[in-house]
């Protein structure tokens, strides 16, 4: 049986300075480069955090949202 995805919206997206995380129970967040270089990790999120994106560079970026049932969600992240 597969589980049904955890709903999770990430918003604004392109962004500036942060964005905002909400969806079902988050526990954490990494931020990759294209690269595979981890740029921001937090390991204690919940709905509704701002995740701060001011010091990124432009451009694109792997956004890794883990759940506390262990589902792993990942969004392209663009930073402008």
């Amino acid at each position: 049986v597969v589980d049904e995805a955890p709903l999770l919206s990430v918003y604004p997206n392109p962004a500036t300075t942060k964005v905002t995380l909400v969806g079902d129970r988050l526990e954490s967040v990494e931020i990759y480069d294209l690269q595979g270089r981890l740029v921001f990790a937090d390991p204690s999120v919940v709905s509704g955090d701002a995740v701060p994106v001011r010091d990124l560079s432009g451009g694109m970026y792997v956004l890794n949202v883990r759940h506390t049932t262990g589902f792993l969600q990942s969004r392209r992240l663009v930073i402008e």
